[in-house]
C-alpha cells in the first residue's frame, strides 16, 4: 500500500496534465500512487495518458464538476496521506519528501501546506505566494484569511472521517471550506518554502468573481465553521470579504460592483475600515479615523466612476 495518494482531477487539459504528472514522477520521494480522475473530458486526455501505463491510475466519470472529481479521487485513495495537484499546476521535486517528513514527525497534524511560486501559461515564474509571517497556523488566523493553497496541501486521510470530504455544493472555494473544517478540529503546519508552482492563465476557474464572492460569504458564515464564533467576529469577517472583492472588482474596472461591495462592507460592519490598511495609512500615527472613512470615500468614488464611465464612452 502506498504511503501517499496523489489526486489529480482533470477536465479537457491534456496539454498541461502531462506536465503535472511529470512533476509528480520527478519527486525525490517515491512511495506514492497517482490517481487521475477525468471529469468527463471531451478532448484527447485518455489517449494522451496512454504512455504512462501503470505509472498512474486513470478513472473516468461523467462530468460532475471539480469538487466531485476531487472527492471521487479521495475515495479511491489508499495512502495514509493524500496530496492534491490540479491538472495545470506543478510540484517541485522536494514537495512530497518534506511534507511526509512533517506529518510523520508530528502525529497530531491533520495537514501540512507550504508556499508556492506563481507561473504564467508558458511556465515562467511571475510571483510567489506565501503566508504572512505573523499569521500562526491556527483556526482563528485561517478564518481571518486563507493562506492554504490546495496544490501545496497534504492531508492525513484518517482525519477526514471526522470532517467529511469537500462540500459539493461549492464549486470554487471548496478547498478553503475543508481546510477550515479540519483546522477547527486539528492542528496543522505550514512549511515556509515554495514547494509548488501555480499556473495562472486565462481559463483559470478562480477568475469567476461573482461565484467566488458568493461562496466566500457562505463559508465564513457556515454553522459548522463559524457557529460558535461571536456575532461581531462573523460580521467583521463578512465585511472583510466584501472589501476583498471590492478591490478585485475595482482592479477589473467594474466600478458599479466594486461600489456595491464597499457599501455592503460598511452596512455589515460600519467600522470595518479600522481593519483595513491602505498604503498611505501605514505611516500615519493616528490613522483609525482615516481608515474608517476611507471605505465610505471608496463607496462614493466607485459610484461616481460608474456614472462617468458611460459618459466618457460617448465623447468623441
Amino acid at each position: 500500500m502506498p504511503k501517499v495518494s496523489v489526486v489529480i482531477p482533470t477536465y479537457n487539459r491534456a496539454d498541461y496534465l502531462q506536465e503535472a504528472i511529470d512533476s509528480v514522477l520527478a519527486q525525490a520521494y517515491t512511495d506514492y500512487e497517482i490517481i487521475v480522475l477525468d471529469d468527463g473530458s471531451t478532448d484527447n486526455t485518455k489517449e494522451a495518458l496512454a504512455h504512462y501505463k501503470d505509472k498512474i491510475k486513470y478513472f473516468y466519470q461523467e462530468n460532475r464538476g471539480p469538487t466531485a472529481a476531487k472527492n471521487s479521487g479521495m475515495q479511491k485513495a489508499r495512502g495514509e496521506y493524500i496530496a492534491f495537484l490540479d491538472d495545470d499546476d506543478l510540484w517541485l521535486p522536494e514537495k512530497l519528501a518534506k511534507q511526509v517528513e512533517a506529518l510523520d514527525n508530528n502525529q497530531k497534524l491533520a495537514f501540512v501546506c507550504s508556499g508556492s511560486y506563481v507561473i504564467d501559461s508558458s511556465g515562467q515564474r511571475i510571483d510567489e505566494w506565501k503566508k504572512v509571517t505573523q499569521n500562526q497556523e491556527t483556526f482563528s488566523n485561517l478564518y481571518e484569511a486563507n493562506f492554504v493553497f490546495t496544490l501545496t496541501v497534504m492531508i492525513r486521510r484518517k482525519c477526514l472521517a471526522a470532517t467529511g470530504l469537500f462540500d459539493e455544493n461549492l464549486s470554487i472555494v471548496q478547498d478553503y471550506d475543508l481546510w477550515l473544517r479540519l483546522a477547527k478540529r486539528y492542528p496543522f503546519a505550514y512549511i515556509a518554502l515554495p514547494l509548488a508552482q501555480y499556473r495562472k492563465h486565462d481559463s483559470n476557474v478562480t477568475r469567476n468573481i461573482p461565484q467566488r464572492l458568493k461562496e466566500h460569504l457562505r463559508i465564513v458564515n457556515k454553522k459548522e465553521i463559524a457557529g460558535d464564533l461571536s456575532f461581531i467576529k462573523r460580521r467583521i469577517r463578512t465585511a472583510k470579504v466584501y472589501i476583498l472583492f471590492a478591490a478585485t472588482y475595482y482592479a477589473a474596472k467594474n466600478f458599479k460592483k466594486a461600489g456595491i461591495c464597499y457599501l455592503n462592507a460598511v452596512l455589515t460592519f460600519p467600522f470595518i475600515g479600522n481593519y483595513y490598511w491602505p498604503k498611505e495609512a501605514l505611516s500615519m500615527r493616528f490613522s483609525s479615523i482615516y481608515r474608517i472613512l476611507k471605505i465610505y470615500y471608496m463607496v462614493a468614488v466607485c459610484f461616481l466612476k460608474n456614472i462617468n464611465a458611460p459618459c466618457s464612452r460617448l465623447l468623441p
